[in-house]
């Protein structure tokens, strides 16, 4: 038998890519980041006060041939609710919508400038956003939400030095807040933010002889789907100080009422009574149901901040944010709580207390002309 060879031909394998991926894999890769007074913020939550913004645009190489531009838009962050989108020309400076690198270059800013006007509007988002192009490939951190503070309040209520319930210490020309835990409770089944004003606005129209007169001006400090804490009661910006109704002082001014600590726990109700709002559970190892009616929570379905609270607001899902001013008994609180949130909720069905926050008073001379509150 005669022996067969076979012979094999060794070709070189030649992978092609197409032009459309090649060109991908060489496209700039666009990176944006937050700088408020030339820093990289982290918490992107400013003032309208604040002045000028910068969003930096950074390229991962630098500008190819012939420069390159960058077009973004200003646009609707989804899942947004309880704070409106800023308008473009009202609360900023129109923008541009394009940022143009030229040929070397790998950073570039977009200035927005705030417009510190002086309308009571509640906190506003920014959402700038790097679109799409075949001539870029956009980063993960491709697009910036930035919540605006409103800094305005409505007009204070001016109240005599030797008013019943001025702070001692106050003269002429100072500002300040009163807060109170409601005598009473009910529950967070609904999703009318107005409902809970009502009944705090009762509650002080009950209260002490000299606020049934301001208590119109009494705001709840809950947050629901389509309103902020914060908002409701009118407490961003720098703000003024706010004391338990007749008491102790709780914040030197609206920053310090948010950071989740205050200055006394003594708290009182509508007529300056104290009252306890404490848990006799560990809630560091409580479930949802372990609290009863020894439990005197607070309704607050919000965060430290004065956001809302996830799903965990007033009206929401099943459960709702409650806040604790203390322990009784065994009872421990969870890391990092504090008096508006305590990471801990309850059946929306159950029944809790609620803060009620005054109007800003002025302390001045009062008159029939002078003076309104919110």
């Amino acid at each position: 038998m005669r022996a067969v060879w076979a012979a094999v031909l060794f070709v070189p394998l030649l992978v092609v890519v197409p032009l459309g991926e090649a060109a991908a894999q060489s496209l700039p890769v666009v990176g944006t980041e937050l700088l408020l007074n030339s820093e990289v913020v982290s918490d992107s939550e400013v003032s309208e006060g604040d002045g000028t913004l910068s969003w930096k645009l950074s390229l991962d190489a630098p500008a190819p041939s012939g420069g390159l531009a960058v077009t973004y838009s200003v646009a609707t962050l989804s899942g947004v609710v309880g704070a409106s989108q800023a308008t473009s020309g009202v609360d900023f400076e129109a923008l541009t919508g394009s940022v143009s690198f030229d040929e070397g270059d790998s950073s570039e800013t977009v200035s927005i400038v705030l417009t510190d006007d002086t309308e009571v509007e509640g906190t506003e988002y920014i959402y700038l956003r790097v679109e799409p192009s075949t001539d870029y490939t956009r980063a993960v951190t491709s697009a910036i939400s930035v919540w605006i503070a409103d800094d305005d309040v409505p007009a204070p209520v001016v109240v005599a030095a030797d008013w019943g319930l001025t702070p001692s210490g106050l003269s002429d020309g100072d500002r300040f807040r009163l807060l109170f835990v409601s005598s009473t409770k009910r529950d967070a089944s609904s999703t009318d933010i107005g409902v809970y004003n009502t009944f705090v606005q009762d509650r002080a129209a009950a209260g002490h002889a000299d606020i049934r007169s301001h208590s119109s001006g009494f705001r709840a400090l809950v947050s629901t789907e389509a309103k902020w804490a914060r908002d409701n009661a009118h407490v961003n910006g720098a703000g003024a100080p706010v004391y338990w109704l007749g008491g102790a002082k709780a914040a030197d001014d609206y920053a310090d009422f948010v950071d989740n600590t205050w200055d006394s726990l003594a708290s009182v109700d509508e007529s300056g009574n104290s009252i306890s709002a404490t848990t006799s559970k560990n809630l560091k190892t409580a479930s949802i149901g372990d609290l009863d009616s020894s439990d005197s929570g607070i309704w607050t379905g919000s965060l430290a901040s004065g956001r809302r609270k996830d799903s965990r607001y007033l009206g929401g899902a099943l459960l709702v944010e409650v806040a604790f001013l203390g322990t009784s008994g065994s009872g421990a609180l969870k890391n990092d709580s504090g008096p508006l949130a305590s990471g801990f909720s309850d059946l929306k069905a159950n029944s809790h207390h609620l803060y009620g926050l005054s109007p800003l008073f002025v302390v001045g001379t009062p008159s029939s002309d002078v003076g309104v509150s919110f």
